[in-house]
Parts: structure tokens; sequence; C-alpha cells
């Protein structure tokens, strides 16, 4: 599978299952507080997702994804998202994942969605934390007034040259990754929440499809590659 078509197949994994979290905002789904089912915190472990923005990362512009007349005279719901390539649309040609989510919340809620992607291709789960403890960055200032917040991270974290290595069969090589990745997304979704006081973002973390390549590609690297490759992806996705 090429980079191109895997990434294609994390936008619809993902879009299948935030699908879900959509219709927890529809108006004939609500059973709590008026913002909705979902709270800050809730957690979806779905194949990474693809978002707008360019190959060195996205550049945080919101756009404004429209509807009905009936929609656009509703307040817009502000959606930011964060994380690696995935968010950001890195070597991804397929609709902006930001795009296709802001869509079907205004199918669903009936009012347009402003998205503002800060993807950045190469972001680790440390790199993403730090720009959030910056009060002042783009990022910070754009949670302070969003209405749900995706986060995709992690799969940058790991040493890829030894997935297929004896040695780490076991995952041994990656306990300190994964445990370090647990920490620092604790700390992000922390992060987010403190930026947005009093306004409780809904916060939706999204896994990954496969935290190395898969498909074809991976096939090319051999069976130690592909089954160290399954096994961590199952682990990272475990933590998220």
């Amino acid at each position: 599978m090429t980079a191109r078509r895997r990434r294609v197949c994390l936008l619809v994994a993902a879009t299948a299952l935030l699908a879900g979290a959509v219709a927890a905002f529809a108006p004939s789904a609500r059973t709590g507080p008026a913002r909705g089912a979902l709270r800050a915190g809730d957690t979806l472990a779905a194949g990474g997702s693809s978002a707008g923005g360019s190959g060195a990362g996205g550049s945080g512009g919101g756009g404004a994804v429209g509807g009905s007349s009936a929609s656009r005279s509703r307040p817009s719901l502000s959606v930011v998202t964060l994380g690696d390539s995935v968010p950001a649309g890195a070597n991804c040609s397929c609709p902006p994942f930001g795009d296709v989510y802001g869509a079907l919340l205004t199918e669903h809620r009936g009012q347009p969605a402003n998205v503002h992607n800060f993807g950045i291709d190469g972001q680790t789960s440390a790199t993403l934390k730090a720009e959030l403890s910056a009060g002042g960055s783009p990022e910070a200032q754009a949670i302070a007034g969003a209405d749900i917040v995706t986060i995709t991270v992690g799969a940058n974290d790991f040493d890829e040259s030894l997935v297929d290595s004896p040695a780490c069969a076991d995952l041994s090589c990656y306990h300190g990754d994964l445990a370090a990745l647990r920490g620092n997304l604790t700390a992000v979704i922390s992060a987010v929440r403190r930026l947005a006081p009093g306004r409780a973002p809904t916060i939706l973390v999204t896994g990954y499809w496969n935290v190395f390549l898969d498909g074809a590609v991976g096939a090319s690297h051999g069976s130690a590659y592909q089954h160290g490759s399954d096994r961590l992806t199952v682990a990272a996705n475990l933590i998220i």
C-alpha cells in the first residue's frame, strides 16, 4: 500500500468512527447538557485521520464548512485539530479530515463548523505537549475558543528501525516510549482543558490504523516487520 493510499484508508477509518461521535451532538441524541452527550476528555480509538495542511504542518487558519442557509444562520462550531502528519494531511491527495468532520457536524447539528488545523508533519507527543505549554501560541489561542478538539499523535514517538529486531519481539524496547506517550498524552489533554477554562470543549483522541507501514508496503519489509508493527500499533492504541 502506498503512503497516499494508506492515508486515504486512515481518513475513511477515522471519519467512520468519529461519525458516531458527531451523532452525539445531534439534537435528537442529546441526553445531558446542551453541549452534547460527549464531555471533555472522552476518548475514541480510531484509525488515524487526515486533515488539511501542508506537508510541513497546517497553517492553523480557520475554514468555515458551510451547509444550508438555515445552518449558516446559527452560530458556528469551532473545531481545532492537533497532531502529526495525519491531521496535517501530508502525502495525501484527499479531502482534509477537518473539512470532512466539519461537514458531518454541520449535517447532524445544523451548524457550520470553523476548522483550525494545527497538524505538523513529524509531530511527537512530546513536541505537542511543549507547544501547548506556551500559553501565547496560536494553538493555545484557538483552543481557548474551541467547541471540539481532535488529537492524533504518538506514531512519531517510536523508532521504526527496531520494530523487526528479534530483541524487540516482546516490545520491550518500546516500553519506555509507550510510558512516555501515556504521560505526554495525559498532559496534552490536561493542557487543552486548562486553555479553555469554563468552556469544556469535547476532546476526541484518535488512534492509528498502523503506526508504521502496512499493506503491500509493510509486507515488503517482511513478516517480522508486519507482526512487530501490528503489535506496537495495538499497544499504542490501548494507551490512546
